[in-house]
């Protein structure tokens, strides 16, 4: 029995060594533990960290990276330097004869995916989003995703975190997420994307919060700061300015509280041929606390607010230019305008915050 015991720790204490995550260092140049980020994850382990010092990462092994079903972390030296995330560059150097991508993270039943993308720089992938992500669990931080050739970031089916991200001027959404994901999305800027800045597609769950969405255009297509489809979302202490259309849901569960949406310019384009600030169709939205003004209005019914068919919107507390009566209501939609809710000049600087006294 006692050889029994001491057999049974020595091999926990195996164990525990085993199963111990390592860091593992790499070099743009090739030097470091391993030549290229995807040979460090094709050797990897569970729980792993990959550590790349200051550079750009490009060409074979540095683009088209996956992450191999492994939950691991992928980050720069120092992922709360700004200057070390600017310098840390993934360059997909992606082109219409050649598309390549920054990472793809698929998690599928067997593997559980729980992996973060930290403090890097993300640029110039073609077609597929510079991110993609597809089930399990991914937390993606202090990066920047910028000048990319489809959408910043796209994830389906699965959790996904970003927080403290710069995402622009990318030639699409800049976060786009469908099929039944749960997406939280903190303190991001999210601006001169040439699509929607956030689109949410059959998204089950979706919380975007401290957010800059502006100037998100386009030239060929719709586009809005934040468009949904069939999706649940809670939007919270956000500035929405300066895009197409500064809210689109249709077919969805909306909760805006804290918000600023001002400065959205209705292009021609559908929808924002009907959308200035907020368009609702088909949906069920509460504004709590928020400012709703100076957007360029609609050019069917020139309101900042229009509600199109079986929605249900209520107002409460918030600062809505032209008051009630610059909300168009659809026959058989039904707004409730609370008497707290107040028509005065915000005075919102350039920048969406309120003027000080």
């Amino acid at each position: 029995m006692k050889n029994t015991v001491i057999l049974s720790s020595l091999l926990l204490v195996g164990l525990t060594f085993t199963c111990s995550a390592a860091t593992i260092i790499v070099h743009a140049d090739g030097s470091g533990d391993y030549p290229t980020i995807q040979a460090a994850i094709n050797d990897a382990n569970q729980g792993d960290t990959i550590e790349l010092y200051p550079g750009t990462y490009t060409g074979d092994g540095n683009r088209d990276i996956d992450f191999l079903g492994k939950a691991l972390t992928i980050r720069s030296t120092d992922p709360n330097n700004p200057n070390i995330v600017a310098s840390t560059i993934i360059d997909c150097n992606g082109t219409r004869s050649e598309p390549h991508f920054g990472f793809q993270l698929y998690y599928f039943n067997t593997e559980d995916g729980n992996s973060v993308i930290n403090g890097l720089t993300i640029t110039k992938s073609y077609s597929r989003p510079a991110i993609d992500c597809w089930g399990g669990s991914t937390t993606i931080t202090n990066c920047i995703i910028t000048d990319n050739f489809g959408r910043g970031i796209g994830c389906s089916g699965n959790i996904t975190t970003i927080t403290n991200c710069i995402i622009t001027d990318n030639f699409g959404s800049g976060i786009g997420c469908w099929w039944g994901g749960s997406t939280t999305i903190t303190n991001c800027i999210i601006t001169g994307n040439q699509s929607d800045g956030i689109l949410l597609s059959y998204s089950k769950n979706a919380i975007i919060t401290n957010c800059l969405i502006k100037r998100n255009t386009s030239t060929y297509y719709e586009s809005a700061g934040i468009k949904c489809y069939s999706s649940n979302s809670i939007i919270k202490n956000c500035v929405i300015s300066e895009n197409d259309c500064g809210i689109y849901c249709s077919s969805s569960n909306l909760e805006i509280t804290g918000c600023t949406i001002n400065r959205n310019k209705s292009s021609y384009y559908w929808p924002s041929y009907y959308c200035s600030g907020l368009y609702l169709n088909v949906s069920d939205c509460n504004i709590i606390n928020s400012i709703i003004s100076n957007n360029a209005t609609g050019e069917w019914h020139n309101t900042e607010i229009e509600l199109g068919g079986g929605t249900s919107l209520t107002v409460s507390y918030s600062n809505i230019r032209g008051g009630k009566e610059n909300v168009y209501v659809d026959s058989d939609s039904v707004l409730n305008w609370n008497e707290d809710n107040i028509d005065t000049d915000p005075k919102i600087t350039p920048d969406g915050h309120l003027q000080s006294n």
